[in-house]
């Protein structure tokens, strides 16, 4: 593989904690320096100064995009003061979207485990007491593997969905 090769000296990988302990294992076996980094749960914080639409925008693109499932899906929002209209317009934004694979899509998520554990998240996070402002579980009604937008108002700061990597567009 690439690692193995002499013409090598460094790697750098972001993705599932499983893969990046083997990419890290195999790397450091070589001799080679690496960083390897796995199961992010990527923050946004808001200020209060921010530009709603703007960061609205933006914070839907990046947790719903690609279905959510990429390293880059920024999947925890932190408000520095209560900003109810921030969240207004992200759940304005996140509910326009609709299933699909053009603009203003969603696409489906990538198989039916992947469905089942996000919804799994949504559904034991609504037991432990958070509020689902914005519930994509339908979409999983549709033939295939699909997820809406989803939004979580956590309330319980050990509630798993807001520490593990759902990905999905949650």
């Amino acid at each position: 593989g690439i690692i193995d090769s002499p013409d090598v000296s460094a790697v750098t990988f972001v993705g599932s904690s499983k893969v990046a302990e083997i990419v890290y294992k195999r790397a450091h076996a070589l001799g080679k320096k690496v960083l390897s980094l796995g199961g992010a749960k990527n923050h946004l914080i808001a200020n209060p100064d921010r530009d709603i639409e703007m960061t609205a925008m933006d914070i839907t693109s990046s947790f719903a995009g690609c279905a959510g499932q990429r390293c880059m899906a920024a999947s925890v929002l932190l408000t520095i003061g209560d900003q109810p209209e921030l969240l207004e317009a992200i759940v304005k934004k996140a509910s326009a979207l609709t299933p699909g694979q053009g603009a203003h899509n969603v696409g489906p998520v990538i198989d039916a485990a992947s469905q089942q554990r996000i919804l799994e998240y949504i559904n034991n996070a609504e037991k432990s007491g958070c509020k689902i402002i914005l519930d994509g579980r339908s979409w999983a009604e549709r033939e295939g593997t699909w997820v809406g937008p989803t939004i979580i108002v956590h309330t319980n700061p050990a509630d798993p969905a807001l520490h593990d990597e759902i990905f999905g567009p949650v």
